[in-house]
């Protein structure tokens, strides 16, 4: 008897397609696919996308999903109203003060690249403001009635403060001061660092006020190294499924203006490229996104961290784990960008010793 079809890779072709024909090209597979998998997917957040995704196919859905269906989707749009909310009044307190904001991450993503802002699933609010500025943009927001989280670590090499939240507010917020934290290994390429920053940051309208967002092709970069940094700090989580959507979703609806050779001047030998070659390797090796041979076959060249033999392994593993809905308990650590790699652990400890 076959396998049941693993419903995130369902999900993920979905979200693959071109949107004018995304629905016109879904054909979902839902009855045997077991009640573990719709555990995973909904641990992840991706229930309303799922209920989106098979809104015009509803008999698809078994019976027993759809009252849990329903609840998430509704839950999702109460949510992502009241971020919108909190992140209209974080932007209109930093713009009083001259400060400008970043959006990153979810509350980015969300509204920019998904068919629908609520279904990008998302825990907090992620914003980046210049490093000089953030102490003060700490006081306006505490002034203006938030309130930090307790015991939150809030060193200066740190990449935010601790995560502020208004009493009268079921929101976070994390107020970035930099992509990653000074010590990390994804702090060192200069794609990264502030300058590079503010010339690949556009202006958007969100909601009615004036926030940037990362280019399009930086916002890849960042989704890439940020997702595996999370998988090599945290294992496999469900949580970790929406860094592929973004990625898609983004890939999808700049398809006509997607700039892949401005994406390649920001690589380099470094895990930021690994990262990205490890998520771009796996979306197009499994048929959801389409990269020029030649782009493939140069990333691959300067990626000296990750060789073919590692990647594949990382391959099978998301396969397995992350898109096959298991956790990781095996006794040796995820094999994920460099961490069985001699000349990155040589490099690592000679940066140390220095």
């Amino acid at each position: 008897m076959p396998a049941p079809k693993r419903l995130v890779a369902q999900l993920l072709t979905y979200a693959a397609a071109p949107a004018d024909r995304r629905d016109a090209l879904a054909h979902w597979q839902l009855g045997d696919v077991d009640e573990r998998q719709l555990r995973w997917v909904l641990q992840g957040g991706l229930g309303p996308l799922l209920h989106y995704a098979t809104r015009k196919q509803p008999d698809t859905i078994p019976v027993a999903w759809r009252e849990r269906l329903l609840s998430e989707t509704l839950t999702a749009r109460v949510r992502h109203a009241e971020r919108v909310d909190v992140a209209c009044e974080v932007i209109e307190i930093c713009a009083r003060e001259g400060v400008p904001v970043t959006l990153l991450k979810g509350i980015s993503t969300s509204e920019e690249f998904y068919p629908s802002a609520y279904l990008r699933p998302m825990a907090d609010i992620d914003v980046l403001v210049p490093e000089r500025e953030y102490h003060r943009v700490e006081s306006v927001l505490k002034a203006a009635g938030y309130r930090p989280a307790e015991q939150f670590p809030d060193a200066e090499e740190q990449h935010h403060g601790p995560p502020l939240r208004h009493p009268g507010r079921d929101v976070w917020v994390e107020v970035h001061r930099s992509l990653f934290p000074s010590q990390d290994e994804f702090s060192i390429p200069a794609v990264f660092r502030s300058e590079s920053i503010a010339v690949n940051s556009e202006a958007h309208s969100f909601h009615g006020v004036e926030a940037l967002r990362l280019t399009p092709e930086l916002q890849l970069a960042y989704i890439a190294s940020s997702w595996m940094r999370d998988l090599m700090l945290s294992s496999i989580q469900p949580s970790f499924l929406a860094s592929i959507f973004d990625a898609l979703f983004l890939v999808e609806r700049t398809d006509a203006t997607f700039e892949w050779t401005r994406l390649m001047a920001f690589t380099g030998d470094d895990m930021a490229t690994a990262a990205l070659h490890a998520l771009v390797s796996y979306l197009d090796s499994r048929g959801l996104v389409e990269t020029p041979s030649a782009l493939r076959a140069e990333l691959a060249a300067r990626d000296m961290i990750v060789g073919s033999v590692q990647l594949r392994i990382i391959h099978s593993v998301l396969d397995h784990h992350l898109i096959g809905g298991r956790a990781w308990h095996h006794a040796i650590p995820l094999p994920v960008v460099g961490r069985y790699s001699i000349r990155r652990q040589w490099k690592k400890r000679v940066r140390h010793r220095h």
